[in-house]
């Protein structure tokens, strides 16, 4: 028990750690044309991945959870799962192409559109779901952290044999997700016996899914979609400075979620007080991260990103306007996710996720029609539907406190 503890911590700190790792490598080895174009169609591909996800790796490892103990039912489910995952996934990949090769940025690149297709199929092919059905806590370890570990890694060697350039790292990045997808579903496979699931099987299984696949593809817009959007008005150099300013303040953002973690499963069961010291800490930590980031702000960047991204039009004023994403998202989602944890109100929690989504679109379409879609306009309107997720969340918050 202890060595597979030491075994999904080491797998969680070197799969946090990977994504910031690999920054600091791509952003010297591209130029920020050629990592605005490889941003575009990573966006597409990790946000239309979640699509392909359907919603299955909360509705469908619950559903894992409660036959497990039943071998023939268990094996109607994952059936089921993988059909409605393969469905998915390969409408989900056809999305992909087309949007990718319709784009200014992508679309004289023949090679770009399918590797992000293909990624894109990738991804939905998860087995995540599964291995938390089962309890199989290694495997979800390897499930979420393994692609980025090997991407680092597989980058690492080509980058020593050869010069890299966008569609080497897509292609590299499909390897790692789909190989690391590939061993793990031949590990699990051998101890299911697959049967034909029911249509009632198939059906429940799709509806419970539905509800948590929007929340999700919802949330998963505002942080993937930005360097496609951008794209569609702005040159690639200018999309590749922001991307790169943008994955520097999510990486720090990702530093927020152990403390979610940690707290937001014990406020059912101890009330207001772990909600109100969830916040407090929460805040502290944030605005920690926020100075840390804002203070130092040109050297900062120097150093994480080299001069060739620092010196590319405003991205030192860019980086402290997503900077403020540090203060404003851990407490939103904080918020939201408090009301489901403690309340169970998920249908809250999409309301919410849906109506700043839908304010995200709305703006974005008003930036692109008007002619201001810029790194400084884009950033600007990402805090500001941050801003409106904390307070949507908390007029939610304040409602359900008033029914109760």
């Amino acid at each position: 028990m202890r060595r597979e503890l030491a075994f999904v911590y080491a797998v969680t700190l070197a799969g946090m750690a990977a994504p910031a790792l690999l920054l600091l490598v791509l952003v010297r080895l591209l130029d920020p044309g050629a990592y605005g174009q490889l941003a575009a169609a990573q966006g597409i591909a990790v946000f239309l991945g979640v699509f392909a996800d359907f919603g299955l790796f909360y509705s469908g490892s619950a559903a894992v959870a409660r036959v497990r103990g039943h071998p023939e039912r268990l094996g109607a489910v994952v059936t089921a799962g993988l059909l409605l995952r393969v469905l998915a996934s390969t409408a989900a990949a056809l999305l992909a192409y087309a949007l990718l090769a319709g784009h200014p940025l992508l679309s004289q690149n023949r090679v770009l559109p399918p590797l992000g297709a293909l990624l894109t199929l990738a991804y939905g092919l998860s087995p995540a779901w599964l291995y938390w059905g089962l309890d199989r806590q290694k495997g979800l370890a390897l499930a979420e952290h393994g692609p980025r570990i090997l991407l680092l890694l597989l980058v690492l060697a080509a980058a020593a044999l050869a010069p890299l350039s966008p569609a080497h790292v897509l292609l590299l990045q499909t390897l790692a997700v789909a190989g690391v997808y590939a061993a793990l579903w031949v590990r699990v496979m051998p101890g299911l016996a697959l049967r034909r699931p029911r249509a009632k099987t198939l059906l429940a299984l799709a509806r419970d899914s539905a509800q948590l696949f929007l929340y999700r593809l919802f949330a998963a817009g505002f942080s993937n979609l930005n360097p496609y959007l951008l794209g569609l008005a702005a040159p690639a150099e200018a999309v590749g400075s922001f991307a790169a300013a943008e994955r520097v303040v999510r990486a720090g953002l990702s530093l927020t979620e152990p403390l979610l973690r940690y707290h937001l499963p014990k406020l059912k069961s101890r009330g207001k007080g772990a909600r109100r010291r969830l916040h407090v800490e929460l805040a502290l930590l944030s605005s920690a991260l926020f100075l840390f980031f804002v203070l130092p702000a040109r050297p900062l960047l120097e150093l994480l990103l080299g001069p060739r991204f620092a010196e590319t039009g405003t991205l030192e004023t860019v980086f402290v306007v997503l900077s403020l994403l540090l203060l404003l998202h851990p407490q939103g989602k904080a918020r939201l996710l408090a009301g489901v944890f403690a309340a169970g109100a998920t249908g809250r929690a999409l309301a919410v996720e849906a109506a700043a989504f839908g304010a995200y679109a709305l703006g974005a379409l008003a930036l692109y029609a008007g002619g201001w879609l810029a790194p400084l306009s884009l950033a600007g309107m990402l805090v500001a539907v941050e801003a409106l997720i904390l307070l949507l969340a908390l007029l939610a918050e304040r409602a359900r406190r008033g029914r109760s």
